[in-house]
């Protein structure tokens, strides 16, 4: 199968379809690194693209966040519970 995702891309290297096809076959295959290599290939080559841009992506949290994208509580001090 990505002997002929990769032709596909040989013959059109700017293709959104072969790069969402691509994407989401390496996704079912549990790929995930690749899968996401490939979408954001694919939305580099294709910035107006709807179908790229609306492929969820892994979150990232930003500084002081929890790794779910919540706010960090800040943790009690000691002095605080006495």
């Amino acid at each position: 199968m990505r002997y002929l995702l990769r032709k596909g891309l040989e013959a059109n290297p700017r293709s959104r379809y072969v790069h969402l096809a691509w994407a989401l076959w390496e996704k079912r295959q549990g790929e995930l690194d690749d899968a996401r290599r490939l979408f954001e290939r694919g939305c580099k080559l294709n910035p107006c693209d709807a179908a790229l841009r609306q492929v969820p992506r892994r979150p990232r949290a930003p500084a002081g966040c929890t790794h779910d994208g919540a706010p960090a509580l800040p943790r009690p001090s000691a002095a605080a519970s006495v």
